[in-house]
């Protein structure tokens, strides 16, 4: 920048210039979107990055309204059609999406409000909400929220804004705020939101945070409110289990998850990604925690030998699993094992028969 001072305004200029000149001198077609990419081989890259150069240009402006770029920008923004196209371009590239916000965020529902939100263009975002009437009168669709959104994208200035006066706002504010912080994994966000006052019981934080592996997301809004864990919870506890963050899965049962009737649930899907250690954790603590059955490990045993994953029988047979169960078929894992080929799973079942016959 010390070279070229008015880089980030000129790029800014140009490219909103470009991306509103074409979409609007050029007539719909049923192709849409891939007919301005097939025709305009910079469409994609200036549909992505105008915003990072605007952002960097509005930090360098000393009269922002009445720089070009500024006004360039609100031309830019006040165009529907090319507003919803940059959307889409930001949807379909998500992999080149700089920031954390994740693919789900990006709606087909966005406005040009929630496009100056998410580059951090505040003094937009007042302009286009003084135009709009206020927060009041800009409609809400779920994970369409300004604020929720803004929490998302951790711009201060942005978020502060759209927050408004922290003692008068309307609570509902900050949990949505604490749902983009917890599904951009931000950490500071979501204290500073918490601490404003933002419910950590409400479940839908919680299950994002542990679906997407936020694990510090988790702690925080397990440790915001002592008796947090109850079985409401349990979804969060098996989609985090899915998706392999097992410290996650951990750190709820140190506070006292109760998962005794997703039980199955839980172990299918960790035999399903062949996670011993994980699978050892939970047949470790989940039987000191409730009553869980003889058939339900045994269940647990016949899926493991569809997946012919044989360290996992091995596991199972020595938490219990009986090897003289039947399936709906009729027929004992041994069976099922000589059926499908399994050498291996054969000779795991019959040394753990003749172990226990030792015994």
């Amino acid at each position: 920048m010390t070279w070229f001072p008015t880089a980030a305004e000129d790029q800014t200029c140009v490219f909103c210039e470009y991306l509103t000149r074409i979409t609007d001198i050029t007539e719909d077609t049923e192709s849409g979107f891939e007919y301005y990419v097939a025709r305009y081989p910079l469409f994609t890259h200036a549909a992505m990055t105008w915003g990072r150069h605007a952002f960097q240009a509005f930090g360098q402006e000393q009269n922002l309204r009445e720089s070009r770029s500024y006004k360039v920008v609100k031309v830019f923004l006040h165009s529907p059609r090319t507003v919803q196209f940059v959307i889409e371009t930001l949807r379909r590239n998500i992999k080149l999406v700089w920031n954390r916000l994740p693919k789900q965020s990006f709606s087909r529902y966005w406005t040009s409000l929630h496009l100056a939100t998410f580059f951090g263009l505040t003094e937009i975002v007042k302009d286009f909400l003084s135009e709009n009437g206020g927060m009041a009168n800009v409609a809400a669709r779920g994970g369409d929220s300004l604020v929720s959104l803004a929490a998302a994208c951790g711009y201060r200035p942005t978020l502060d804004f759209v927050l408004g006066d922290n003692v008068n706002a309307n609570r509902r504010k900050f949990d949505e705020a604490l749902l983009g912080a917890a599904q951009a994994g931000n950490r500071d966000i979501s204290r500073m939101v918490l601490g404003y006052g933002a419910d950590p019981t409400k479940s839908a934080p919680l299950f994002i945070a542990s679906r997407d592996g936020h694990e510090d997301i988790v702690r925080l809004l397990l440790n915001a409110t002592p008796g947090l864990v109850k079985p409401v919870h349990g979804e969060s506890v098996l989609v985090a289990n899915k998706n392999g963050h097992s410290n996650i899965v951990r750190f709820f049962f140190e506070r006292g998850a109760a998962m005794y009737a997703n039980f199955g649930k839980l172990l299918s899907a960790t035999i399903k990604r062949r996670d011993k250690d994980m699978a050892r954790f939970l047949l470790g603590v989940l039987p000191r925690r409730g009553a869980v059955e003889p058939e339900e490990i045994t269940e647990l045993l016949f899926l493991a030998i569809a997946e012919d994953d044989v360290s996992m029988v091995e596991l199972l047979l020595e938490h219990g699993a009986n090897t003289q169960g039947r399936n709906q078929d009729g027929l004992t894992p041994r069976e099922v094992a000589y059926e499908r080929n399994q050498d291996d799973i054969q000779k795991a079942i019959a040394s753990w028969e003749k172990k226990r016959r030792s015994r």
